[in-house]
């Protein structure tokens, strides 16, 4: 049983680095190369605090929903392996 438990918690840690590593991803794509980061990081609290925590909630959870069965099956197949999540770990994430 805590083998399921720690299966679904690696899936939900999975779908959130996964979330907030696109969210990154397209803010520093949509960045001018001249911006300085303090602007950026600006900016990006700016659109955070927009967000409504339900719209948010509902965003992970449809990613989660989709990302969950991905997971579950890597993990399934991994016999012999030890799985490992790399998250990366910044100011949005940090604040949510």
């Amino acid at each position: 049983m805590a083998s399921i438990a720690f299966r679904g918690r690696a899936a939900a840690t999975v779908a959130a680095a996964l979330v907030l590593g696109a969210t990154g991803a397209t803010q520093a794509a949509a960045a001018p190369a001249d911006e300085s980061r303090s602007t950026t990081a600006v900016q990006a609290r700016a659109a955070a605090a927009e967000v409504d925590y339900d719209t948010w909630q509902s965003d992970v959870r449809k990613v989660m929903d989709e990302a969950r069965p991905y997971v579950e099956q890597r993990l399934d197949d991994s016999a012999g392996e030890k799985p490992a999540i790399v998250l990366d770990i910044d100011n949005t994430s940090l604040e949510t």
